[in-house]
């Protein structure tokens, strides 16, 4: 990709924005396994799942738009 440093960016962007989920979702999963022991947990969960769900719906629909834009028809 040296020849195409643009190609790169979106490349070097999405693998830090998958890096940012993974941490997110592994300190989710951190967290709440430990739910049975703590059921205090379980007042935040739905939240924090809802949190997490869209965290992947936004970087999926960034990636939708990045990546599959240039092949819509242009009629």
């Amino acid at each position: 990709m040296a020849h195409q440093p643009s190609d790169y960016q979106l490349v070097t962007g999405f693998r830090k924005a998958m890096d940012g989920i993974g941490r997110e979702a592994m300190a989710f999963v951190d967290q709440y396994k430990r739910m049975a022991e703590e059921p205090a947990l379980r007042a935040s969960f739905a939240s924090d799942a809802q949190r997490i769900r869209q965290i992947e719906h936004d970087r999926m629909s960034r990636k939708e738009a990045t990546l599959y834009e240039p092949y819509q028809p242009s009629y």
